[in-house]
């Protein structure tokens, strides 16, 4: 009412109709016209929509991350804390289901994509075994040629499998229990019943002499080498391939070019039932660039991505990856190495020779885009050679690549900004074995490699990690780096922490500045360090606990070791073992002028052997001296060699 003092209408900001509620109406939020009574509640924003006093919430009930979509958001006063579920849950009361994980049980759907691994059942009568390699399903392991058990002794047969009649005297394990029934007996415990045992009264061996009855059995038995080729007379090799013709689909099948593919294309490997696996082995190939998948037996026929050439290979068996980016779709990595194998990139998708890629050139990139996994390597002894691994995404280790296996070689390898809370771009696990060799790393979340099994680098660069460049970890056992031509520039943190045990031999360590941190941090570790040159670093090697030695290490605008409000020589005389002096008399390690440490070396002797360029330069130069580099860039390669 005019001239009351007070008016009657009430304040609405927002122009939803509703007051807020310090003017007497009843919108809890006056800024946002979505906010107000009567909205409707929109689940997982952590927002109030109707002002009831109630946040509609997803449901996570085993706490990884996901939610299932089938059941209904429920009302509680405030959402929990952390970030909001996301959808695809198909097991909401494990933990170890989600879409973020992998199929790795059979008969599991990890991942809730579908799909299942399950045993291979070759003879259709619903047994399959653990020797045969596991096939994916979208059947539950119902469909043609699938089991979830692998109990069967015989897959080749339906007429044998748990559950079925044993036979007597046939020298079958029907049952696959205990056996073949022989009411004659086996007297020689060779498994062979007496009736249909050729030789029933000693073990049956090797027919050495290849005349169809064993060694055992035969006083004539040939044990000699006549035609000096390493076999003896009757187990003989026809193609030289070091697979016994008698076990060979093809006896006469070489390799007769050299080029480790056989004449005949998968007639002497293992999918012919061989073993050992010949050394011949299949070429696939893969070509982004191609309108069509074809068979990806050949450049105009290859497969479309690495996931269909995955499927395709058998144990051994090669892929060539011309250029191109290949990516998936879901949560599944752009391409799961499940099988020994060796992967080739670089490829113009004309090549015939492995001479003729250029890596450089021909960039086979697999990326995540920020939304899944690069590669997941889970079977021993696969090479990866030539390729960039980006933009992969793990919700804890191993966005770029994850490992927890032995035998994994990787050679002119690019990791770039790839995702994880832990080892963004490379994640070693407890049992990972890895060979590094030509290797760039950049960026990434969190600690860019982390190594909790084993890791050896030879030529390794680790550029603009967000947080630590390489953390050598344990879990048990401490993690091994051992690592020869490193480079380690531009970490948010330190740019190596040693928590397990690390040998470094020639490094360089440059502008890894922050404050709290240092170039190389020891917290608990065992370090040893050989010919480093540390340049522009908030410190060059911080020893918090355990020991560290340290070779021929030249160092400028750093202090040499310590932590905050301690002295570069802190810790010396305890753990901290820093070897100067020796023959030729002038430092092998150099520490600025007027160190407080002990035996810091002697000032004119050092800049007598490398020139007079002044005490800030001293063994800070290359060999070809008078010139200097800033910042020093041969990872201390031209100082004495170390003990």
């Amino acid at each position: 009412m005019i001239g009351s003092g007070h008016y009657d209408d009430k304040v609405d900001v927002d122009g939803d109709g509703e007051a807020d509620v310090k003017w007497g109406g009843a919108d809890c939020d006056d800024n946002d016209p979505a906010v107000g009574p009567g909205q409707a509640e929109v689940a997982g924003n952590d927002i109030d929509d109707d002002c009831d006093g109630t946040q509609a919430c997803f449901v996570d009930d085993d706490s990884d991350g996901f939610h299932d979509e089938s059941q209904q958001p429920v009302l509680l006063e405030a959402c929990p804390p952390g970030p909001t579920p996301r959808p695809g849950d198909c097991d909401d009361h494990n933990g170890e289901v989600n879409p973020g994980e992998v199929d790795t049980v059979v008969g599991v759907d990890a991942n809730c994509d579908g799909e299942v691994l399950c045993y291979v059942d070759a003879d259709g009568d619903g047994y399959g075994t653990d020797a045969e390699t596991t096939v994916t399903s979208t059947a539950g392991c119902a469909g043609a040629n699938e089991s979830t058990t692998a109990d069967d002794c015989d897959d080749t047969t339906d007429t044998v499998s748990p559950g079925r009649t044993e036979v007597s005297g046939n020298d079958v394990d029907e049952d696959c229990l205990d056996g073949p029934l022989c009411p004659t007996g086996d007297a020689d415990g060779d498994g062979l019943c007496d009736s249909v045992d050729e030789c029933p009264l000693a073990d049956d061996g090797t027919d050495l002499d290849g005349d169809g009855i064993v060694a055992a059995c035969d006083p004539n038995d040939d044990d000699v080498d006549s035609d000096d080729d390493g076999l003896l007379d009757g187990v003989e090799d026809a193609d030289h391939d070091g697979v016994l013709d008698a076990g060979e689909t093809d006896p006469a099948d070489p390799d007769t070019d050299g080029d480790g593919i056989c004449d005949h294309p998968r007639a002497d490997n293992e999918s012919d039932g061989i073993s050992p696996v010949d050394s011949c082995h299949t070429r696939w190939f893969v070509d982004a660039g191609v309108t069509s998948s074809g068979d990806g037996s050949s450049w105009s026929a290859a497969f479309k991505t690495p996931t269909e050439a995955m499927s395709a290979l058998t144990v051994g068996d090669e892929v060539w990856v011309a250029a191109g980016t290949y990516r998936s779709s879901g949560l599944a990595p752009v391409l799961s190495l499940d099988r020994a194998s060796t992967w080739y990139g670089g490829f113009a998708g004309t090549e015939t020779t492995l001479a003729e890629r250029d890596t450089r050139t021909n960039e086979s990139a697999l990326d995540g885009q920020n939304a899944r996994p690069a590669t997941v390597v889970s079977a021993e002894d696969v090479t990866l050679d030539g390729f960039v691994l980006r933009g992969g995404s793990a919700l804890e280790r191993g966005g770029g690549m994850a490992v927890n296996v032995a035998g994994l070689v990787l050679t002119d390898i690019r990791f770039e900004n790839n995702e994880a809370g832990i080892g963004s771009n490379l994640e070693v696990g407890p049992d990972g074995v890895v060979d590094l060799s030509n290797a760039v790393v950049v960026g990434g979340s969190g600690s860019s490699i982390h190594v909790l099994g084993e890791l050896h680098a030879r030529g390794l660069v680790v550029l603009d990690a967000v947080d630590v460049g390489i953390d050598v970890d344990q879990q048990g056992p401490p993690g091994l780096l051992e690592a020869m031509d490193v480079d380690v520039q531009g970490s948010g943190a330190s740019g190596v922490v040693v928590s397990g045990q690390a040998t470094i031999v020639n490094a360089t360590f440059y502008g890894n500045t922050d404050a709290a941190s240092a170039a190389v941090a020891v917290d608990g570790g065992t370090l040893n360090l050989t010919n480093a040159t540390f340049y522009d670093n908030s410190r060059s090697v911080a020893l918090v606990t355990g020991t560290a030695t340290v070779w021929n290490v030249a160092r400028y605008d750093s202090p040499l070791l310590g932590v905050t409000s301690q002295s570069e020589c802190a810790g010396q005389a305890s753990d901290f073992t820093v070897l100067t002096g020796g023959t030729p008399p002038w430092p092998r390690v150099v520490l600025a002028a007027g160190s407080s440490c002990i035996d810091a070396g002697d000032n004119t002797a050092a800049d007598n052997a490398f020139g007079p360029f002044g005490a800030d330069w001293r063994m800070m130069t290359t060999l070809d001296a008078p010139t200097t580099d800033t910042p020093p860039v041969d990872a201390g390669r031209h100082y004495l060699p170390g003990p």
